[in-house]
C-alpha cells in the first residue's frame, strides 16, 4: 500500500504526481492501449491529467478528488506494468491544471521538459 497525504480527509482536489518504471520498454503500441484504456477509465470516475512516457519510465499527473485519486493510484500500485512507483507529490489544488483531459498525452520528445516542470 502507498502512503498518501490526504488517506484520512473528507475529500478535496487534489494533484498527485508520481514516477515509475515502465515494464513494457519502449513498446510504443502497449503504451498508447493503456493511455486509450486509462482515459476511459479517468472520464468515468472524475480524474484528469497527463501521462509521459520515455520508453523505460511513466511520468504521471492525476487531479481529482483526493479518496477517487487514492484509489486509482492503489490500483496502479498493483499493476505489473509499473515498478518501483514513487510519488513525487500530492497536494491539495484549487482548481484543475489538465481540466477536459481525461489524460492528456505529453509525447516522449518533450518527455523531460514535462517531468522538470512538475520537480519530478
Amino acid at each position: 500500500m502507498l502512503p498518501h497525504v490526504y488517506d484520512n480527509d473528507n475529500g478535496g482536489l487534489v494533484r498527485l504526481v508520481y514516477r515509475s518504471r515502465a515494464m513494457l520498454p519502449g513498446n510504443w503500441p502497449s503504451f498508447h492501449k493503456l493511455v486509450l484504456a486509462a482515459g476511459v477509465v479517468n472520464n468515468t470516475i472524475g480524474v484528469t491529467g497527463a501521462i509521459t512516457f520515455d520508453g523505460f519510465e511513466f511520468v504521471q499527473v492525476l487531479e481529482g478528488e483526493s479518496d477517487v485519486v487514492n484509489e486509482l493510484m492503489e490500483k496502479i500500485s498493483n499493476d505489473p506494468r509499473h515498478e518501483d512507483i514513487k510519488i513525487v507529490s500530492e497536494k491539495r489544488v484549487p482548481m484543475r491544471r489538465y481540466s477536459g483531459w481525461a489524460l492528456k498525452t505529453i509525447h516522449r520528445d518533450d518527455h523531460k521538459a514535462f517531468v522538470l516542470s512538475l520537480g519530478a
